[in-house]
């Protein structure tokens, strides 16, 4: 797997202020090749080659990052890929993100998981530990005494601080693949 991390060279600007970003695919072994792009705030088009492989129209007034997973041919070394950022796009802001993966799709679909394993380790285990407070507060309920409402509300705030981690990190990036079942779907 091949991290695109500054692998981008940037074209030069075209007349109304956009650039293209070009990387030329290197030998690749396997089979099965995915490329994980991390845009921000554009609506962009991924090419192999000048043929268009995805095509990405941001929602308007719903900017953000977003994540595109593109599966590309078998015969695809030495290929030009290239990023164009469409009109509507601020120019002067950055558009890749360092969370760049090319190789097989098993390696970039576990490469994107372990680099946000904090999230899923955190997540679980604030959920089941504000479960436990919130349970032992339930259990002492029937004192009705302040600490039985501060273990309420600790079981509470512990149990959703592991979901807010988990939903800001770059996990909930994953669901949209999933449910289509192929990584050339794209968030």
């Amino acid at each position: 797997m091949i991290s695109l991390r500054d692998q981008w060279t940037a074209a030069p600007a075209s007349p109304d202020g956009f650039r293209d970003y070009v990387y030329t695919i290197p030998k690749l072994e396997g089979s099965a090749h995915t490329v994980s792009l991390e845009v921000f705030w554009c609506s962009a088009a991924l090419l192999l080659d000048g043929e268009e492989l995805v095509n990405y129209e941001e929602p308007p007034s719903m900017g953000g990052t977003v994540r595109l997973w593109v599966d590309l041919p078998e015969e695809c070394t030495g290929a030009t890929l290239t990023l164009r950022p469409k009109e509507g796009t601020l120019s002067g802001q950055r558009v890749l993100s360092g969370h760049s993966y090319l190789g097989s799709s098993n390696a970039v679909f576990a490469k994107f998981i372990f680099d946000n394993l904090y999230a899923l380790i955190f997540g679980c285990f604030t959920t089941i530990l504000g479960c436990i407070v919130l349970a032992g507060g339930f259990f002492l309920g029937h004192r009705k005494s302040k600490r039985t409402y501060s273990s309420l509300f600790l079981g509470l705030f512990i149990f959703f601080s592991g979901i807010w981690v988990v939903c800001d990190s770059r996990l909930p990036m994953l669901f949209p693949a999933i449910r289509c079942g192929s990584c050339s779907s794209f968030l």
